[in-house]
C-alpha cells in the first residue's frame, strides 16, 4: 500500500459548513440561511445530508469585499478564537 504523498495533502482545502459559518462571521443559525441564500454569497462545493459545505477561503473573500467581521480565530481547536480578523 502507497502512502499520501505530501502534494496531496498541500492541495487540501479547508471546508466549513454553516454550523462553522455562525463562528467564523458571528451571526446565529437563521441569519446564516438568509445570507447563503443570497446571490451574492459564494456557491457551496457540496451539499451533503448535513447540509451545504464552502471553502474556508471563499467565505473569507466574501466577507472581505463586504467589510463584514470575519472571526478567522474562531475554528481555533485550542479555544482560543476571540479576536476578529478584521478592525
Amino acid at each position: 500500500m502507497r502512502g499520501i504523498h505530501v502534494s496531496m495533502l498541500l492541495s487540501v482545502e479547508r471546508l466549513v459548513g454553516s454550523q462553522e459559518l455562525t463562528k467564523l462571521l458571528g451571526v446565529n443559525r437563521a441569519r446564516v440561511y438568509q445570507l447563503s441564500s443570497s446571490k451574492d454569497f459564494p456557491d457551496p462545493v457540496a451539499v451533503l445530508a448535513m447540509g451545504k459545505i464552502w471553502t474556508y477561503r471563499s467565505i473569507q473573500d466574501w466577507a472581505d469585499k463586504r467589510g463584514r467581521d470575519f472571526n478567522a480565530r474562531a475554528l481555533d481547536p485550542t479555544g482560543q478564537g476571540t479576536e476578529s480578523a478584521t478592525p
